[in-house]
């Protein structure tokens, strides 16, 4: 045996594992982390997806909530598992982008930890106003707001929230001034704005649709590089002339960094066979949701990318380590 065939020989005997691995996986059920409780919107999307990638995997896909601090409990749980393919874990835009830069103490590392599978969906925020606000476009509000300086005011359901950084992303890219009014959760955040005790919130749209649509709520700009498909007539912050301004809550599916490569592909490819089932699309779509798919690698870039547009956002407005 001569050098090149020995050391093709250790080449093979080294992949041998991985190799056997992929044509064998999976042998036994797959538990997929959600860092939400039962009965959330990320749960149900959970559900959904994991009951139609088990078909193509041949072997169950088993929900497992650990809800807490967030979802960094549950990413932090699936974060320390084997790197098998046998855990799979929800990722959002919160566990993913905003909680490693708004907490101090994070147990996990999204991008050391955790191996890219696919974006499962994305759905936009809406720009949405109390009714009695004199304002019906972006602009509009955008030069109430430079009137009256340090008057207009903007709820969230929380610090460090995803609508918090939208308004102070709002702020900075408009060059206004507003007060952001924090609140313990969504519902009384929109209670009061829906009574006119704050002016302004970004909401989902699959919570605002319709509200906004009962006229107690009016859209002002889809915060997403497109209309929202259930709010055809509200425009996007891009077409207002705020080129840059994306607010997008999306879900994706991670393994465990330092899954056999050949196993992160099967994954992708079942998630990607369930966003193109039709019942599928429709039930994500009728939930304002958007299937997305894509590569692993599509979806690492997508969270590098997020990365460098919120870091200096969440810096600025003072939030950085202080959760």
């Amino acid at each position: 045996m001569d050098r090149r065939q020995f050391t093709a020989t250790l080449s093979g005997l080294a992949l041998a594992p991985f190799m056997a691995h992929a044509q064998d996986y999976p042998t036994k059920p797959i538990r997929f982390i959600v860092p939400f409780p039962p009965g959330a919107g990320s749960d149900a999307i959970s559900r959904q997806t994991g009951e139609r990638m088990s078909k193509g995997l041949g072997q169950p896909v088993v929900i497992e909530n650990r809800a807490g601090a967030a979802g960094n409990i549950g990413m932090e749980y699936a974060a320390r598992q084997a790197p098998d393919g046998y855990t799979i874990a929800l990722i959002s835009t919160s566990t993913a982008i905003l909680n490693p830069i708004t907490y101090r103490n994070l147990g996990y590392k999204p991008e050391k930890d955790f191996a890219p599978i696919g974006v499962i969906a994305r759905q936009p925020y809406i720009l949405a106003v109390n009714p009695n606000v004199p304002a019906r476009t972006l602009q509009e509000l955008v030069a109430l707001a430079k009137a009256n300086p340090g008057k207009l005011s903007f709820a969230s359901p929380g610090n460090g929230h995803a609508t918090h950084l939208g308004g102070e992303l709002m702020k900075e890219m408009a060059a206004i001034d507003m007060i952001h009014v924090p609140y313990q959760g969504s519902g009384p955040a929109t209670t009061d704005l829906i009574g006119g005790q704050t002016t302004m919130m970004f909401v989902l749209a699959s919570d605002g649709t319709q509200i906004i649509k009962s006229g107690r709520l009016r859209a002002i700009a889809t915060a997403a590089p497109t209309r929202a498909a259930q709010l055809p007539e509200v425009p996007t912050f891009q077409e207002a002339g705020f080129p840059d301004f994306d607010l997008t809550a999306w879900f994706g599916l991670v393994g465990v960094a330092g899954m056999p490569p050949a196993t992160v592909q099967r994954l992708n490819v079942e998630l990607n066979k369930a966003l193109a089932d039709p019942t599928m699309r429709k039930w994500l779509m009728d939930g304002n949701q958007e299937p997305v798919g894509g590569s692993p690698e599509d979806f690492s870039a997508l969270m590098a990318k997020e990365r460098r547009r919120w870091a200096p956002v969440i810096k600025k407005a003072g939030m950085a380590g202080t959760l």
